[in-house]
This record gives C-alpha cells, sequence and structure tokens, in this order.
C-alpha cells in the first residue's frame, strides 16, 4: 500500500517517493547556489585586487585633459600660487565631484550595513529556529523510539516461539528498523541545514568585512593632497562608479540566495512535516497490530481452553469405557470358568 500525504500550503497530494524526489531536486539546487556563492567570492576577490592594484588607463581625447591643458598660465614660467589654482573653475568642480563621491560612499556604506545586518540577522533566526525544530523532533523520535522498544519485549514476551509471533515480531523489528533509518536521514538534512546557515552567515560577514576594507580604501584615496586630486579624478569616478555597479548587482543576487534560502527552509519544513506524519501514521499501525496480536492471543486462548475441557471430557468418557470394558470383562472370565466347571460337573 502507497502512503500518500496532503500539502497543507498547496492542498497537493503526493506519495514517500514524491517527498524522496522533491528532497533530491532540494540538493541539486542547494548545490548551484553553492557554485554561484563561490563564482560571487572569486568576482569579489578580482575587484578587491582590482582596487587594491590600481592601473592608470590613458585615455585619449578626455574631456578632463583638454578643459585641463587649455588654461594658460599668467606667467611664462607658470607661478601661480596656490590659492589662485584652488579658484579655478575646474578645481572647483572637481572639488564638487569628490565631495558628493564622498556623500554617496558614505549613504552607500549606511545601507550596505543595514541590508547586512538585517540579512544576517534573519539568517540567525532562521537557524535558530531550524535547530529548535531538530531538537524537539529528536526528543519526539527518542520517545518514539521507547516505545516501539517497549512494544517489542511486550509483544515477544506475550507471542513466545509460536511461528506466527515470530513473523510478526520480525516485522514489527524490519519497521523500527526503516523509522530509525529515516530519523537517521533526517538528522542527516538537519545538519547539512545547519551548516549551509552557517556557511551563508560566515559568507555575509566575510562580504561585510570586504566592502569595509574597500571603503577604507576609498577613503584612503580621498585622503591624499589636493594637489594630486586632478590626477586621479577620472581613475576615481570610473572605479566608484563601477564599485556602485558591482554592488547593486552583489545585493540582487543575495536577494535572489535569499529567496532560494527561503524556499529551501520551507520544503525542509514541508519534509518534516511529511516524515512526521509517516511516523504518526507507522505507530497507529504498530499498535493497531499491537491490539490484533492481543486479540489473537485472546482467541488462542480461548480455544486451547475448549480444547483441553474436550479433552478432559474423552479422558473421563476413556475411564468409563475402561470401567466398563474391565467390569464386562471380568464377568465374561467368570461365565468362562463357571461353563468349564459346569461341563467338567457333567
Amino acid at each position: 500500500m502507497v502512503t500518500t500525504f496532503q500539502n497543507p500550503s498547496t492542498g497537493a497530494s503526493f506519495s514517500l517517493s514524491d517527498a524522496r524526489a522533491m528532497l533530491v531536486e532540494k540538493k541539486k539546487r542547494t548545490n548551484e547556489l553553492e557554485r554561484m556563492v563561490a563564482s560571487l567570492k572569486n568576482d569579489l576577490a578580482d575587484r578587491e585586487r582590482d582596487i587594491r592594484h590600481k592601473i592608470r588607463p590613458r585615455t585619449p581625447g578626455h574631456p578632463l585633459k583638454s578643459k585641463l591643458s587649455s588654461i594658460v598660465p599668467s606667467t611664462p614660467n607658470m607661478e601661480n600660487t596656490r590659492d589662485q589654482l584652488m579658484e579655478t573653475p575646474v578645481f572647483q568642480k572637481l572639488q564638487g565631484q569628490l565631495r558628493s563621491m564622498r556623500k554617496a560612499n558614505q549613504m552607500l556604506e549606511k545601507k550596505l550595513t543595514s541590508d547586512l545586518n538585517i540579512v544576517v540577522e534573519k539568517l540567525r533566526n532562521e537557524l535558530k529556529a531550524a535547530v529548535d525544530a531538530k531538537e524537539g523532533l529528536e526528543q519526539e523520535l527518542t520517545d518514539v523510539e521507547g516505545q516501539k522498544s517497549r512494544a517489542n519485549d511486550e509483544l515477544s514476551r506475550q507471542l513466545g516461539d509460536e511461528s506466527t509471533g515470530i513473523l510478526k515480531v520480525e516485522r514489527l523489528k524490519g519497521e523500527i528498523t526503516f523509522l530509525q533509518t529515516e530519523a537517521g536521514r533526517l538528522q542527516r538534512e538537519l545538519d547539512a541545514t545547519q551548516k549551509l546557515m552557517s556557511e551563508r552567515e560566515n559568507h555575509d560577514i566575510h562580504m561585510a568585512r570586504v566592502l569595509g576594507a574597500i571603503w577604507t580604501n576609498i577613503k584612503s584615496r580621498t585622503a591624499r593632497p589636493k594637489e594630486e586630486w586632478d590626477e586621479d579624478v577620472k581613475d576615481v569616478t570610473r572605479r566608484v562608479n563601477r564599485l556602485l555597479d558591482s554592488l547593486e548587482q552583489e545585493n540582487a543576487m543575495l536577494s535572489a540566495a535569499k529567496l532560494n534560502i527561503e524556499a529551501e527552509v520551507v520544503e525542509m519544513a514541508e519534509a518534516l512535516e511529511v516524515l512526521v506524519r509517516e511516523r504518526d501514521v507507522a505507530q497507529r499501525a504498530r499498535e493497531a497490530d499491537k491490539r490484533k496480536a492481543g486479540q489473537a492471543i485472546g482467541d488462542m486462548r480461548r480455544r486451547i481452553a475448549t480444547l483441553e475441557s474436550a479433552r478432559a471430557g474423552l479422558e473421563e468418557q476413556l475411564t468409563t469405557v475402561k470401567r466398563v470394558y474391565s467390569i464386562a470383562s471380568t464377568k465374561a472370565k467368570e461365565r468362562a470358568r463357571q461353563s468349564i466347571g459346569d461341563t467338567m460337573v457333567c
């Protein structure tokens, strides 16, 4: 008989084999997610190397370069003072761009810190809920195993060495072994889920540290002397724009990963519910078998009592027949002896 279950969220019915197939698909999606996370780590490491080892491109015909080349000094010896240089429109524009970039970087840092804290806290809560559910299920499985062991001992004591009793006990032992195997599989899946949650948390913490290092590197670059700003504005602008694009992609990938993890947790909860229902069904079937075995033992005892009563009646009848036969035999012998004596007298 195939045991079917119903999904409370969708109302669809599925069997134990379907649940196992769903778990296999879940493992495949988990492996794909891990590969995606590894690729994400490699991309982040490449970006970090690019930032640490800056390669200044030399783009010909850049508008900033043309504006700087159009500045004509007031004297042939280029004796402009620092204040005069800072009052030029190009320098004022560069200074405004740097202030805007600094403000944008601060806002980006706050947003990234807030988002990462939210993601890490949510993953920690989900991990704690999964651990609590695992501990509760382990306690329930321990109680059920104790009940199964006591029921097995009771059945073995009641059924003795009869062939039917031995077959029932072996069948019950097989069911117990199957349930223990399912419990072990469930434990391994819960351990794998806990490990995955821990890896996600460590990955998020590592990303927060890497982003903090990137932000520190950007601040250290913007703290350079103002005389060198005009040389690095183009490079800094390009790198900041690329960093913003990459961080937006990173945020989108993290959102997708979070949705996948939530789906995995929901599927794990449904699988746990299926296993709990299977355990309850097996327990009820075992209790029904125990009741049937008790009824069979009672019927056998009643039949044995009836047979013993019939045997006692037959033994009593046999004793009566033997007594009658003995009396008849004695009378026959006496008649024979009397006949022999009468014959001899004649």
